[in-house]
């Protein structure tokens, strides 16, 4: 005697329904909304920085070599994101057809990631422009040359007022 009932093996030429395209569709969808929200932030962010990097002298050619690497992770990270994103859309989408499941949630992902990805590529043509062109500008100031100069400046200033005894 058997302690549990063998049941026979019944073939199904349909696919089992599952909730696979919505998953990949959500996921899509969330990449889309994190990379649209963090866009404006970093447009933002660089219009701002744009206004440090020019009206400090302390802001020299490392430091900028040190800020350009970071944007350019950042803004390629974003589009990387948008692009995951687009492709998690299109494997849901196919999920849905392939598994006859409802394909809402992957459409829209897929929509809202590829509008993601095209601001983030906007973003990063604009950031590789605005590295140039501040790049540009630092060398043209003259600041590049003495990476110290800020330091510098500080330290003659202090040694001249131990000179004279004080600032009066």
């Amino acid at each position: 005697m058997q302690p549990y009932p063998v049941q026979p093996y019944i073939e199904s030429h349909r696919a089992v329904s599952t909730a696979h395209s919505g998953h990949w569709g959500l996921a899509a969808l969330v990449m889309g909304s994190v990379v649209l929200i963090l866009v404006p932030l970093f447009f933002l962010t660089f219009i701002l920085g744009t206004d440090l990097v020019l009206n400090k002298d302390w802001f020299d050619d490392p430091a900028l070599k040190l800020t350009t690497i970071g944007s350019w992770v950042i803004v390629c990270s974003l589009v990387g994101l948008g692009l995951f994103g687009f492709i998690f859309g299109i494997v849901g989408m196919v999920s849905g057809l392939v598994r006859t499941q409802p394909a809402g949630l992957a459409v829209a992902g897929t929509l809202m990631s590829l509008v993601a990805m095209v601001f983030a590529i906007v973003l990063m043509l604009a950031t590789f422009r605005l590295t140039d062109e501040l790049k540009k500008r630092v060398r043209k100031r003259g600041r590049a040359a003495h990476p110290d100069a800020a330091a510098t400046q500080l330290t003659a200033h202090f040694m001249q007022l131990c000179r004279t005894g004080g600032p009066g």
